[in-house]
């Protein structure tokens, strides 16, 4: 009979240990989980919403370009290569 009772008393401890481990386990995911949460928060105060193509609101990577970012006119291009002739001390001249 002493058998039965070291039995229950076997088993009960390691229902206690088993409740304990699973306790931590569950306590160390809902930390991880806020965790992820609040970099997840971050991110999106830093970087923003990821915006999809039906978004009406864009950023400077789909402006215009203004008067001052156009292409440059005939007078503001350089000269190449082909259309240089060297100088008299080496230097190129158009």
């Amino acid at each position: 009979m002493a058998s039965t009772s070291k039995r229950q008393q076997t088993m009960a401890k390691r229902n206690r240990e088993q409740a304990v481990k699973e306790k931590a386990a569950l306590k160390l995911e809902k930390k991880y989980a806020a965790a992820r949460e609040r970099q997840a928060k971050a991110h999106e105060e830093m970087y923003g919403h990821l915006r999809g193509p039906e978004d009406t609101i864009r950023g400077p990577e789909e402006t215009t370009p203004g008067p001052e970012e156009t292409t440059p006119g005939p007078e503001e291009t350089t000269a190449g290569p082909e259309e240089t002739t060297p100088g008299p001390e080496g230097t190129e001249q158009p």
